[in-house]
């Protein structure tokens, strides 16, 4: 390669990098902080990091002042970070134990939590382009890159606080530095490769537990059985390479251990073996159940999928070495979407990892086929399924009673939907003529605006968050007062409050530690504790479903003043406060219903 050439290409790198930087960080960042968390996984994943500065304790997580082990901490670690630099005042663990609302700070924005989940994406995003490139060639990793930000499932994802996104970017760096090192010759930088899948595959531990390492001793083992390049096990440094991984993993194992004697048989056992083979989690969904939710989430480019896979499998023994690098990412694909379709336990946001090699396999499938006929009836077919998509939803909405949507919302959704059928028109008649920049262009920018513009119905459509009562019932609060979440754990209460608060008849999540945590009995209460207390000279708000409401007002055993309401809960209190006040106060409050 001559000097003009090597410039040149180190220029498109640099290029490459900041566009797709800028580009993806706007897709992420707009509008991050405008919506208020959703319930039950943001609310309890942004009050654990919280609670660690609280409690300056950073080794043993804390739900409510219970501890928390179903998760290892490093999200939480990312959590704090960001929760520490834009917050630092941070109340002290005195002010915190007494439920008092002196020291009290200002509310840590749903921006500044959601801001790490977002870079984490980014990263990822970058991280796709550069193996892309790597493995394929330039545009296969810019158009991986675009496919993978612009993905329903990951869009949405980068834009909530989830672990599935720091695991996603931890098990993708370690499979995809193990592959390029694999495709390189010896040397220090193919050394540090593997180190590096070795390290992120530590990380993936801390952030998800045991599937951290794994998914990757399943792919990169099934990968050399059936590639017979046993040559590998020799190269990769497994015995230093270990050694790295358990220096990583290790301490805080260890500590945690030291620490909380209980936590080997609940995090091992019931969290990562029980959870998996059995109903313990309550989370059963059919084998299938994953089908559907890639199709949907891997939006618009899911009509891509089917083409792109065909064209990477091997058609026989002979190709497999000439097609070595997309039957790794078959592998990662293949595994890790049956390991948690036959799991016992699953949600949306498990199969999230595969789809950096969803993005890498479309992204060249998209590449090698740029000016051919082929990827035309791709295109053509985003419309189609979003018509058939569209058409089953609407069916739905009109037959399921239980389904009620605030009219602004129809009006998001209506325009979300006719927008996307609109591009994705667009971009069919732009393959058609043989224009595939313009294609791919408009059908990833109008996915990206359909996207946002869901987003923005989020709080008509899902009314379950408790901040708006929360904003009732700050400027009501004096110090002394205590806040009861009753017969329901409100992930996101304790967040928007800023402070622990006291439950009752409260187990759930909750219930292991406070088995091994007498102290919780001052906060974590019965109704023999709390009826009394409601019926005393304290001030106490209460928080609870409309249904417990209506239970509780036909028993007339207890006097209640009903402050203000939701689609689904209720704010009360136990002494009378002014109407007028009340009425200030939620007059601009759109999440609160009418009286």
């Amino acid at each position: 390669m001559s000097n003009i050439q090597a410039k040149f290409s180190n220029v498109s790198w640099y290029s490459d990098l900041i566009l797709l930087t800028v580009s993806i960080a706007l897709t992420f960042g707009l509008f991050l902080g405008t919506r208020p968390l959703s319930v039950p996984d943001e609310g309890r994943y942004a009050e654990i990091p919280r609670e660690m500065l609280v409690l300056h304790d950073f080794v043993t997580p804390h739900l409510n002042g219970v501890k928390y082990f179903e998760k290892p901490p490093l999200f939480y670690w990312l959590q704090t970070g960001s929760i520490k630099a834009l917050n630092p005042l941070i109340i002290h663990k005195q002010a915190f134990n007494k439920f008092k609302k002196t020291d009290y700070f200002s509310p840590i924005s749903e921006w500044t939590v959601r801001l790490p989940n977002a870079i984490v994406a980014l990263l990822n995003c970058l991280l796709v382009y550069v193996s892309g490139r790597i493995l394929f060639e330039r545009r296969t990793g810019l158009l991986s890159a675009i496919i993978l930000a612009s993905s329903l499932l990951y869009f949405a994802l980068a834009r909530m606080v989830t672990l599935d996104m720091t695991l996603s970017i931890c098990l993708s760096g370690s499979l995809l530095a193990f592959l390029v090192a694999a495709n390189q010759s010896p040397s220090l930088k193919r050394r540090w490769l593997f180190y590096s899948a070795y390290i992120l595959a530590g990380l993936a531990v801390l952030t998800k537990g045991l599937i951290g390492i794994l998914f990757p001793i399943m792919i990169i083992g099934v990968w050399i059985l059936l590639s017979a390049q046993w040559r590998l096990l020799k190269e990769c440094y497994l015995f230093s390479g270990v050694l790295l991984f358990l220096l990583i993993v290790l301490p805080w194992h260890i500590l945690v251990q030291m620490r909380n004697p209980e936590f080997f048989q609940f995090y091992f056992f019931d969290q990562q073996f029980l959870r998996y083979s059995t109903l313990i989690a309550q989370r059963y969904q059919p084998d299938w159940f994953f089908i559907p939710i890639l199709v949907a989430g891997f939006l618009p480019w899911v009509c891509f999928l089917p083409q792109a896979i065909m064209e990477h499998l091997p058609k026989n023994w002979q190709q497999f070495k000439e097609k070595n690098n997309s039957i790794f990412l078959l592998l990662w694909i293949g595994i890790i979407f049956l390991f948690f379709s036959f799991s016992h336990s699953k949600l949306i946001p498990y199969i999230l990892p595969i789809f950096p090699a969803l993005a890498l396999l479309t992204g060249h499938y998209l590449s090698s086929h740029w000016q051919h006929w082929a990827i035309t009836w791709g295109y053509v077919a985003v419309p189609l399924l979003w018509l058939v998509l569209g058409g089953m939803g609407i069916l739905i909405l009109i037959h399921d009673p239980s389904i009620t949507l605030a009219q602004s919302a129809k009006h998001f959704l209506i325009v979300s939907y006719s927008l996307f059928l609109f591009t994705g028109l667009i971009a069919s008649l732009y393959a058609i003529k043989k224009k595939p920049n313009r294609a791919f262009a408009s059908l990833a920018i109008g996915s990206v605006v359909s996207f946002f513009i869901v987003s923005m119905s989020i709080p008509k459509l899902d009314t379950r968050s408790i901040k708006p009562l929360v904003v009732v019932l700050m400027p009501l609060l004096k110090p002394g007062d205590r806040i009861v979440s009753y017969s329901k754990y409100y992930q996101d209460l304790p967040f928007y409050l800023n402070q622990r608060v006291f439950t009752v008849n409260v187990n759930g999540e909750l219930s292991f530690g406070m088995k091994h945590q007498q102290e919780t009995r001052r906060w974590m209460l019965k109704d023999a504790d709390f009826w009394p207390k409601w019926k005393g000279s304290n001030h106490i708000f209460m928080i609870t479903s409309r249904i417990v409401y209506q239970e509780l007002i036909k028993q007339k055993k207890y006097l209640f003043y009903l402050l203000a309401k939701t689609p689904q809960d209720v704010l009360l209190s136990n002494y009378r406060i002014e109407k007028n006040k009340i009425k200030n106060i939620t007059r601009n409050n759109r999440g609160l219903e009418n009286e």
